[in-house]
């Protein structure tokens, strides 16, 4: 694609395109555009007026912008992804949990009460203690 600018340069310019009469045939376009793209620059072949200068600049400039861009996608989609981190249960987690292991045996009484007081202290009603275990001793005796 650059080639075919700095073609246009010389069609539509009055002067040479390369500096000190180097040939200006398609190879010569096509050579000088990828070592620009790549900023090899050999330096065997220059641009001669500033219209082709400025092009050739650009053109390097997209060259290096490319190739930053290909490295950080690659990169990128080599990364290994970050494992979650596992969560912890809430408040009411516990509580479900708790639930769960009362249901699904018969407890006694004095697994009952310290359930009693795990469920108090879950809730923040440590206030609250004294009244759940009288509420268990009363399902309990019944």
């Amino acid at each position: 694609m650059f080639a075919s600018g700095y073609a246009a340069i010389q069609h539509l310019g009055e002067a040479d395109f390369f500096a000190n009469g180097q040939p200006a045939n398609t190879q010569t376009y096509q050579y000088f555009s990828f070592t620009t793209l790549t900023t090899l620059g050999y330096g065997d072949f220059t641009a001669e007026q500033n219209g082709g200068r400025a092009v050739a600049v650009l053109e390097a400039l997209t060259g290096q912008v490319f190739l930053a861009t290909l490295v950080a996608r690659l990169v990128a989609a080599y990364r290994p992804r970050p494992r979650p981190r596992p969560s912890r249960p809430g408040r009411a987690g516990y509580l479900r949990m708790l639930t769960a292991l009362e249901t699904t045996r018969i407890a006694t009484s004095s697994e009952i009460a310290s359930s009693a007081i795990i469920m108090s202290l879950a809730h923040g009603l440590i206030a609250e203690t004294s009244v759940g275990l009288n509420a268990v001793a009363v399902v309990n005796d019944r």
